[in-house]
């Protein structure tokens, strides 16, 4: 069941000692940025016709200069609230908002950032604007049903259901569980703290498409920093448990507890996770 409340954006990374953080919060850090070029990389190779990029007044002028110098096309599309986290959707504003940032579209051409701009606006077409993303059509199709339809802004939950192998299991407390085994590549339920290797909702955690896609993704991150490309399938192959309700989401590893917005369901909806 869906709760009619919502979270504002927040993420917080809770470390079972110092050691551990010392060494693995800056590793965290380094696998978002990284990731974050990637995305851009991926569009500048030809491996998708667009992305999303939000930009901050602190560094407009550099990632306008970054983009032209990839050759690709940068397009407005809304102003919106600045927001500290993991948000699920934008909060839309003003120019004269001193605390808003400018969501727009990377392209590689000025005809796909306008085709990205009209399916962003109005009555959204959530398919047109995943496939000038590259999402495949399987992922798509989920996202349409379950994102949109059944309005599940965090899709993990219905992604483990939606896994061939799958189990439910219970524990008496009436928590819905399922236990999955995946690939890295379709593991999107740490991407709250930027630790991902493709950037879509898969359908499954055994996607076949994601996992051929995902290889280039991997392939890309690791020219633009090897180091965090291994850290990222590091804590990617770690079993994880994301236990969301009410709005909240947290993530168990072995190495980090990380908490963070979600969807509003009641009760919890559980994934244990497992790499293949």
């Amino acid at each position: 069941m869906l709760l009619d409340i919502e979270i504002e954006p927040q993420v917080t990374v809770v470390w079972p000692d110092e050691a551990t953080k010392a060494l693995w919060e800056p590793r965290l850090q380094a696998i978002s940025r990284a990731h974050h070029r990637a995305e851009i990389e991926m569009v500048a190779r030809g491996h998708r016709r667009a992305t999303t990029v939000n930009l901050k007044p602190q560094s407009f002028e550099h990632d306008l200069e970054w983009f032209a110098g990839l050759g690709l096309v940068f397009l407005p599309i809304k102003r919106t609230k600045q927001y500290s986290g993991f948000a699920h959707k934008h909060v839309y504003t003003t120019g004269e908002d001193p605390d808003s940032m400018v969501y727009g579209c990377v392209a590689q051409s000025l005809e796909d950032a306008k085709a990205f701009k009209e399916a962003s606006l109005g009555c959204i077409n959530h398919g047109d604007i995943g496939e000038l993303l590259g999402y495949p059509k399987c992922c798509r199709d989920f996202f349409e049903r379950v994102w949109v339809r059944e309005r599940w802004i965090d899709t993990i939950y219905h992604q483990a259901a939606n896994t061939p192998g799958h189990e439910y299991a219970e524990d008496g407390s009436g928590r819905r569980i399922v236990k999955v085994s995946g690939h890295p590549f379709c593991q999107q339920a740490l991407r709250y703290l930027g630790v991902r290797i493709t950037s879509h909702l898969p359908c499954s955690f055994t996607c076949e498409k994601t996992v051929r896609w995902g290889q280039t993704w991997f392939d890309v991150l690791a020219e633009v920093d090897p180091d965090a490309a291994g850290w990222a399938m590091e804590v990617l192959s770690m079993p994880t448990t994301w236990d969301a309700l009410k709005g909240i989401v947290v993530c168990d590893t072995p190495i980090f507890r990380g908490v963070a917005n979600s969807v509003p369901c009641y009760p919890a909806h559980v994934v244990h996770y497992r790499p293949v």
